[in-house]
């Protein structure tokens, strides 16, 4: 009885001993829930007949059909629309080994530009609103001698006597070295009833190097600027025009980037004021960077602002063809 109790103690106390193994064990995690608002990226390219090619070891995504393709790459919100490099609002993910994609990219980025939408009835891209960037006691970026507001006014009115050579009517929002205050842009394309508008600017950064064209459109209701910043937690005047002017920037970005000798930064999003209170399809076009030494020779130099100006003429006009003439996709 003895030799059996203390066998009893014995298996007792090897039980408390493991006692600690057993407590720390925890259960397998379940598997996270997809995120809101995403769908699986197949099942959007089965119902446009496109064909998905994924790369697991590149994260590269390919698709394509016989008249587009579209490069995405998984966890990433970089992505090119035949070969015209564009930013999404959030980034392609994997989930159970499927790629998801926000409805909010396919509604406001790649269905606009793959299939637009005719403006309705009869009406036509006819007003344009050219806004130079900065002016009167904004200089913008300044290099030497050289204040960005000078040279925006100068592509302004490039910009402005090619447009009505092709029969658009066209406002200044600013005709001379003057200031205006950034809302007050938004209204005067308003008041003039202009059809579109176009905020015209040069970039910079503190890496010299970076050199490049940039187009932006207004960041889309609940997601992030491309370039990083708050979220867009309320819709604002531009945001009824998210389809219109994401097409608009694809349009001007594509005419520049292959028309000119000049990276492609892509088609991005910000909540530039006078994007988010342009009661029109808007862009802001940065003309590449003063910073870089190379380019500010070309952005003081009249030939080279003349091509500029043509390429984003061609731009807004191929817009205009689209906007006019597309069918709609049922």
């Amino acid at each position: 009885m003895r030799a059996n109790m203390k066998l009893i103690v014995l298996l007792g106390m090897l039980l408390f001993a493991a006692a600690p193994s057993f407590a720390a064990a925890k259960p397998s995690p379940a598997p996270p829930s997809r995120p809101q608002g995403m769908i699986y990226l197949r099942d959007w390219t089965e119902k446009n007949g496109f064909t998905l090619r994924f790369d697991t070891k590149s994260l590269n995504i390919s698709l394509t059909n016989r008249w587009a393709e579209v490069s995405l790459l998984a966890d990433s919100r970089k992505a090119a629309i035949n070969g015209i490099t564009v930013w999404l609002s959030f980034p392609i993910r994997v989930y159970n080994g499927r790629l998801l994609i926000h409805q909010t990219d396919l509604r406001t980025l790649i269905e606009p530009i793959l299939y637009p939408k005719r403006l309705p009835g009869d009406r036509k891209v006819r007003i344009v609103a050219i806004d130079p960037g900065h002016g009167g006691k904004d200089p913008g970026y300044q290099l030497n001698s050289h204040q960005e507001k000078k040279y925006t006014l100068l592509l302004a009115h490039q910009v402005q006597d090619l447009l009505e050579e092709a029969g658009l009517k066209t406002l200044l929002t600013r005709r001379s070295d003057t200031y205006v205050e950034r809302a007050e842009r938004a209204d005067l394309a308003h008041e003039a009833k202009a059809d579109i508008f176009v905020s015209l600017h040069y970039n910079t950064a503190t890496d010299t190097s970076a050199r490049g064209v940039e187009t932006y459109a207004v960041t889309p209701f609940g997601a992030e600027a491309t370039n990083g910043g708050e979220i867009a937690l309320r819709p604002h005047p531009g945001n009824k025009f998210d389809a219109q002017s994401i097409l608009l920037a694809y349009e001007v970005q594509r005419a520049i980037t292959r028309g000119l000798d000049t990276p492609d930064r892509g088609v991005r999003r910000a909540g530039f004021e006078v994007l988010r209170k342009a009661p029109m399809p808007s862009v802001l076009i940065e003309n590449g960077f003063m910073s870089n030494n190379g380019e500010s020779r070309k952005i003081f130099d009249e030939d080279n602002r003349k091509e500029v100006a043509r390429a984003i003429v061609d731009g807004i006009l191929a817009y205009k063809r689209i906007m006019e003439r597309t069918t709609v996709k049922e």
